[in-house]
């Protein structure tokens, strides 16, 4: 459990958790993606519109990790004094790799899911 709650690092986030570096959820139909900028890590969400590009786009900065041990955690993005869940994680598998977190495996998932202190 020490390792529960941290900052995000390339190891955790853009090389070995996300082989493909994105990840398709056929419910929603959307495509989630990660990303590094700067030095700061970023997860991308987005659906295909009409035209064959990219709408509904949204990109949020990781900020934390969350999770007990190396094969399944979420990620964290701070909004103000709170923070939101993402909708994809590292999940455990064949190997690791990026796919929904519990909760949000269905046709319209929440974008974000806040953090509650407690």
């Amino acid at each position: 459990m020490a390792r529960a709650f941290y900052r995000p690092q390339a190891k955790d986030t853009v090389e070995t958790p996300v082989k493909d570096r994105q990840f398709f959820h056929s419910a929603s139909g959307t495509y989630y993606s990660m990303s590094e900028h700067g030095g700061k890590y970023f997860q991308r969400r987005w659906q295909q519109g009409f035209d064959g590009k990219p709408d509904n786009v949204e990109e949020l900065q990781i900020d934390y990790i969350m999770g007990s041990g190396p094969r399944a955690y979420i990620f964290a993005s701070r909004r103000g004094r709170h923070a939101d869940r993402t909708n994809a994680g590292v999940v455990c598998g064949v190997g690791r790799s990026l796919g929904m977190n519990p909760g949000y495996d269905n046709s319209h998932p929440m974008t974000r899911r806040p953090i509650a202190y407690e």
